[in-house]
């Protein structure tokens, strides 16, 4: 059995025979060609790596399984040189190529006769190639700046280029690997070459087949416990389809990869420098040790809960990378002081330098301010948060239900009392909404005296309800009768937070033209079905906080509003918020 090889490798120092098998298709590149000289000219001076060149010995050579068109491109690049440079200071490359069954193209390449162009399709696209780098430097003003760039480009290559050299196991079924590489356009991933890295001999020379199998032991330990989604989602927004294997993620965080970086194998290639200068089995022990480091705030309910929200907001000051390089040499006890000035910052409304007049009030947010909007969201988020913290059992908020991997799951506000809708337009919307309406007045009517009830109206809806069509002109008038019926305040502070819960879009979807009595029976319905409703959300349409003796469960009035708000603040305000949220805005319309 014989090792894995991985290292980067210079383009230049590439030789040998590669054998391309008869199960793979021709050379294919394109417009590939010029981005690819694109990518490298805009480098500037830094080092360049191309993807992977994955091959397997055999006694022809190497066999290639991924990386043809690479290396086809890299052999007319160097061919292209060569014929500029007349040999002069400019060679061919290394290596060939052996194209199984296709013998004929291995030939053309090497003399690359224009006037066969045509012959069959390999010939069609090398000739092509070969063209769009001559166009590519063509496009110099002048020969002479045309044959510097040639030959800037040329040294650039030679010292600078370089590839992932991936040489499989003896015993690698090279079909399959290739199958997954190709036909199912699944690329090495970056944990595949960091595994692959722990494991070669050619970066670890001493290391024993017993460390190697301890290494991989607990390397797949590791993916297992991440494929847990209430860890997973605790430490990212990122759905499991942004990551081919979940310890990516370790990796990246280890690697400090931003989100704004484009190199594909950036990941391997810091762990490939460290590798330089610290010993393979040290950075294994770092990767392990980051990881226990996280399982260890998941496991901490508090921790977990502050971490877990700071992430939640999606805003990239609070993303896992900046926690973690917060905490970096800190105390627990400091740590979660770190933790709560932070949070105190993201529902912070006012910089440092605001006069007083400048100022914002917590009251004064409006949903219909996108700003405000996404600031009333972050509040009710940690609002449930901390509702769940506060519950001294071990129950936890679900992050992973609430960055639900369902396609079309996202999670928004939602009016508790109904705000006038003008969204329903046809016929089948305007039936279903009065069919609904007029079940939440007959049941309270069920607890009004025979004076009380509204019997007019709902023979009107009755009437109407029986007809072919409805109308748009006798919809709007009983919309507005009902919801003058079911409003009890009239629909104060409509668009501010005592009015607001956090439903995600397909559960709000059904319910947010209707008024609190109906939207009450919905999210009981979907509460029964087993549907995650954030706890506070559930608590508003339950009445939780404003329950006492004669409170009407159909209504959503100024007690409501005024004792929800509270609520808020008696969980918030010392802790997180700036200032006491003022009942200011349902107080001035009475």
């Amino acid at each position: 059995m014989s090792e894995v090889v991985l290292e980067t490798r210079k383009v230049a120092k590439i030789t040998g025979k590669f054998v391309i098998p008869s199960y793979q298709r021709g050379y294919r590149w394109d417009i590939e060609v010029t981005r690819l000289l694109d990518d490298i000219y805009e480098n500037g001076s830094k080092p360049y790596c191309l993807q992977p060149i994955v091959v397997k010995q055999s006694d022809d050579g190497f066999i290639v399984i991924d990386g043809q068109q690479r290396l086809t491109t890299i052999y007319l690049i160097y061919k292209y040189f060569y014929d500029v440079f007349g040999g002069r200071g400019a060679s061919l490359p290394n290596f060939t190529l052996n194209y199984k069954i296709r013998e004929a193209s291995a030939e053309y390449l090497l003399n690359l006769d224009f006037n066969r162009r045509d012959e069959n399709i390999d010939f069609y696209y090398m000739a092509n190639a070969y063209d769009l780098i001559d166009k590519w430097f063509s496009q110099c003003p002048s020969d002479e700046e045309k044959f510097a760039a040639i030959n800037n480009i040329r040294t650039y290559f030679v010292q600078n280029v370089s590839i992932i050299w991936y040489e499989t196991d003896s015993t690698e079924d090279e079909r399959a690997l290739f199958t997954r590489l190709n036909i199912g356009k699944i690329r090495l991933t970056n944990a595949e070459l960091v595994k692959a890295m722990m494991l070669s001999k050619s970066y670890n020379p001493k290391i024993t087949d017993e460390r190697k199998n301890e290494i991989s032991i607990q390397w797949d330990l590791i993916e297992r416990e991440l494929k847990n989604d209430s860890l997973w989602y605790f430490l990212t927004n990122n759905n499991g389809k942004h990551y081919q294997t979940r310890i990516d993620l370790i990796l990246d965080l280890i690697a400090e990869k931003s989100n704004s970086e484009k190199e594909e194998y950036f990941t391997f290639f810091k762990f490939s420098q460290r590798s330089k200068n610290e010993d393979i089995t040290k950075i294994w022990e770092d990767i392990l040790h980051r990881f226990l480091i996280l399982k260890g705030w998941y496991n901490d309910r508090e921790l977990y809960h502050k971490i877990g929200y700071l992430i939640a907001t999606g805003d990239s000051k609070y993303c896992l990378s900046e926690i973690f390089r917060k905490s970096k040499g800190i105390e627990k006890s400091k740590f979660n002081k770190l933790l709560d000035k932070l949070i105190r910052e993201s529902v912070s409304l006012n910089k440092k330098g605001t006069s007083h007049d400048e100022k914002k009030h917590y009251h004064e947010l409006d949903y219909t301010n996108s700003t405000d909007k996404r600031m009333l969201q972050r509040i009710l988020l940690l609002f449930n948060v901390e509702s769940v913290l506060e519950i001294k059992d071990k129950q936890k908020f679900p992050f992973d239900v609430y960055k639900s991997p369902d396609e079309g799951v996202v999670w928004s506000l939602e009016h508790i009392h109904a705000q006038h809708s003008e969204s329903l337009k046809d016929e089948k919307q305007w039936r279903r909404w009065l069919e609904e309406h007029k079940a939440a007045i007959e049941i309270l009517d069920k607890g009004l005296s025979e004076e009380e009830r509204h019997g007019d109206i709902l023979n009107e809806l009755t009437e109407i309800l029986q007809r072919a069509t409805i109308g748009s002109t006798n919809f709007k008038n009983l919309q507005e009768q009902i919801e003058r019926v079911l409003s009890a305040d009239g629909g104060e502070g409509i668009h501010h937070i005592g009015n607001l819960a956090i439903l995600n879009t397909k559960n709000n979807a059904a319910i947010n033209n209707s008024v609190f009595a109906v939207k009450r029976k919905h999210i009981i319905e979907l509460d029964m079905k087993g549907q995650f409703i954030p706890p506070c959300t559930k608590n508003v349409f339950l009445k939780y906080y404003s329950m006492s003796e004669g409170t009407n469960l159909y209504y959503w009035g100024h007690n409501d509003y005024v004792a929800y708000i509270k609520e808020i603040n008696r969980l918030l305000k010392d802790k997180y918020l700036e200032e006491e949220i003022s009942t200011a805005a349902v107080e001035e319309v009475e």
